[in-house]
């Protein structure tokens, strides 16, 4: 995963309202399903997390979206 990649998904979730949902709900599979090639792997490097747990990539990717203001949004 590059860093380019990672602005990619930034931007997009940024843009497209369903597709932040989507990545607050499942990170991974969301970037997966827009076309993004990432694995987990990639997700815990860029992380500087390389013994994290799925389950804590995941809860940290939520925590920096919702830092970042591109968390989910209740209607």
């Amino acid at each position: 995963m590059t860093n380019e990649t990672v602005q990619q998904i930034i931007d997009r979730a940024a843009a497209d309202p369903d597709f932040r949902t989507a990545l607050a709900n499942d990170p991974l599979g969301a970037a997966a399903d827009a076309g993004f090639n990432i694995s987990a792997d990639d997700v815990r490097a860029f992380l500087g997390r390389p013994d994290a747990s799925d389950a804590e990539i995941v809860e940290e990717l939520r925590s920096r979206m919702s830092h970042t203001g591109l968390g989910a949004k209740n209607p």
